[in-house]
């Protein structure tokens, strides 16, 4: 791939080629983990992928604030600042909660290096957008905020979908244990719902048939355990 002269480039593009560097280092950071990582870490995983629909929304918020400066809407500029400084608070709060920061609440394990190394690499990303957006959106005069509107939409987009395909690469990496070889792991303490596998994955001694039997088939060749009773030992999934 050709990648033309950075002055050659217009803002659109760069901000494509920075969202992309984010997400492709993330799913490098995913690829690092061993297969005991990525069993011990499903729950963090979860974690940080169930923050992503709730940056998402703050996101989605700010693109229509903009949506509706761009068309003159008087009240809609009154109420600019008050919404942008609640917004800029909540995706704060998300992106420090997702490097496992100060402000993480969830008592979830920390992310491994290579994990958290992808994740701060992504919330430096989404933050710059963030802030250079609420920079254009906290100018005194409606008329110059108007005139930023689509660079601040520009900006907004591309995190709104940088958090959709880092979703989904943090659930795949959960999930996904498909010609995954798990003889050797004591599962009796892990939580498989939902996971992922096919023909080629290999189950400890005793566990194949259940584990079948708890799941369902999600496409040819695909299948998902679906979550045990909550009055259910796990010790169920095992023949004896």
């Amino acid at each position: 791939m050709v990648v033309p002269a950075a002055n050659v480039l217009s803002s659109s593009d760069l901000k494509a080629i920075a969202a992309r560097a984010a997400l492709d280092d993330l799913e490098a950071s995913l690829r690092r983990l061993t297969l005991p990582q990525r069993i011990r870490a499903r729950e963090d995983l979860h974690m940080v992928s169930s923050l992503m629909p709730q940056m998402r929304d703050q996101v989605r918020g700010l693109e229509l604030l903009c949506a509706s400066i761009d068309q003159g809407q008087a009240t809609a500029y009154r109420v600019r600042k008050g919404e942008t400084q609640a917004r800029e608070r909540a995706l704060r709060w998300l992106l420090e909660t997702v490097v496992g920061g100060q402000n993480r609440v969830i008592d979830a394990p920390r992310p491994t290096p290579e994990l958290q190394h992808g994740l701060l690499h992504l919330s430096e990303y989404i933050r710059h957008d963030v802030e250079a957006t609420l920079k254009l959106l906290r100018a005194p005069q409606a008329s110059a905020v108007r005139r930023q509107v689509p660079v601040a939409q520009r900006l907004l987009r591309e995190v709104r979908l940088a958090t959709t395909e880092s979703q989904n690469l943090l659930e795949r990496a959960a999930d996904d244990f498909s010609g995954a070889d798990l003889r050797n792991f004591d599962l009796t303490s892990i939580d498989l719902s939902w996971v992922r596998w096919d023909e080629s994955t290999r189950w400890p001694t005793g566990w194949a048939a259940r584990i079948r039997r708890m799941s369902v088939q999600q496409s040819p060749g695909l299948w998902v355990v679906m979550p045990a009773n909550v009055d259910s030992s796990v010790g169920h999934l095992m023949d004896v």
